[in-house]
Parts: C-alpha cells; sequence; structure tokens
C-alpha cells in the first residue's frame, strides 16, 4: 500500500504529481481525461485524487491555473528593463507552443467562471504589464498589448500568419518556408506599435 498522502508534505506532492500528469495527458491531446488513469499512472489508488479534486473537472482547472503561473514564470524571466515587447510575445509564443494543450484549456469555457483559475490569470496579466513597462498607463493600453500577443499566438498556431494579405512574407517564413514566431512576432508587433503610438 502506498504511503504518499500520509502526511501534509506527501498529500501536496502527490496533489502536484497529479496535476502535472493531467497536464501531460492534456497536451497530449487527450480530451478525455480520467481520474483513474491518472491515479494508476500515479501508482495510488483511484480514491487518492478525490482527496485533493472533487472531480475531474477540478483537476482540469488546477492544470489551467498552474498553467498561467507557467506562462507567468515564463514573462518574468524575459530579460531587460522593461523587457522588450516582441521579446514577451515570442516567450507568450513559445509557452503556447511547447504546451499546446494547456494553453487552449487556460483560456477555454469552462475555466472562465473559476476564482482559482482568474487569481492565477491575473498575476500572469500583471507579469505581462510590469515586464513590458506598461505600469500607471491606461489599463486599456495593456489590454490592447494583450489582446495583439494572444490574437498573434492563435493564429501561429493556425498557420494562419503567411495567408494574411500583405504579411511581410520574407520576414516571418524561413528558408525552408516555415513560419518563424519570432520574426513573425517581431515583424507583427513592431508594425502594430508603430500604428497604436502614432
Amino acid at each position: 500500500m502506498s504511503t504518499l498522502g500520509t502526511t501534509p508534505y506527501h498529500r501536496d506532492a502527490l496533489k502536484e504529481q497529479l496535476i502535472a500528469i493531467a497536464a501531460d495527458r492534456v497536451d497530449a491531446g487527450e480530451r478525455d481525461v480520467s481520474l483513474r488513469e491518472i491515479a494508476r499512472t500515479a501508482g495510488v489508488s483511484t480514491a487518492a485524487p478525490y482527496r485533493h479534486f472533487s472531480d475531474r473537472g477540478d483537476l482540469l482547472l488546477h492544470v489551467a491555473a498552474r498553467g498561467f503561473d507557467a506562462l507567468t514564470a515564463a514573462l518574468t524571466a524575459v530579460p531587460g528593463e522593461p523587457a522588450d515587447l516582441a521579446a514577451l510575445a515570442t516567450a507568450y509564443v513559445e509557452f503556447a507552443r511547447a504546451f499546446p494543450g494547456r494553453y487552449e484549456l487556460m483560456f477555454s469555457r469552462p475555466c472562465a467562471g473559476s476564482e482559482l483559475v482568474h487569481e492565477s490569470s491575473a498575476r500572469t496579466m500583471a507579469a505581462f504589464v510590469e515586464r513590458a513597462g506598461l505600469d500607471g498607463q491606461d489599463p486599456s493600453v495593456a489590454l490592447a498589448y494583450w489582446s495583439l500577443v494572444h490574437g498573434l499566438t492563435g493564429l501561429l498556431a493556425a498557420g494562419k500568419v503567411r495567408a494574411l494579405p500583405g504579411a511581410p512574407v520574407a520576414a516571418v517564413a524561413g528558408k525552408d518556408g516555415d513560419v518563424r514566431e519570432d520574426a513573425a512576432v517581431r515583424a507583427v508587433i513592431a508594425a502594430v506599435v508603430s500604428v497604436m503610438r502614432g
């Protein structure tokens, strides 16, 4: 019989292990994450996950919240005071590409009403604002930048950037024809920021 969960330390460790297993499965494209299968992978009883999560949906909300925490860490790690907006956007895009399933989950409708996810996403937004040097500015400016980065991430994920009318193809496509995220982010953001700053 497993001794996991017999002390507060082990209980917390098991909770994080279950979240990590679920996150990996979500990123692998698994849509119907099963608490039973996750427990089996963790090597604990099928009842163990219910000591931490009320159901599958609750577990996925924790996956989404941890996803925002990881995105916050990625944005915070971008160098510069303030950080270059294009570098922040690149970090954002790279996170979405590295963790596609959980990124999609983070912004899904089931997560919209979760206070847990809301608090984590608010920390991400605050980190973005602070790292971009937007503190003290009209909040709508920060939201406009966030919308730009998030929208561009979606376009890149869908492979639509090079199909945009008038897109700077030479700047966004590599020699082999694949879209280069860093170049795409910098080219599009530079153009949009120029327009926004008038």
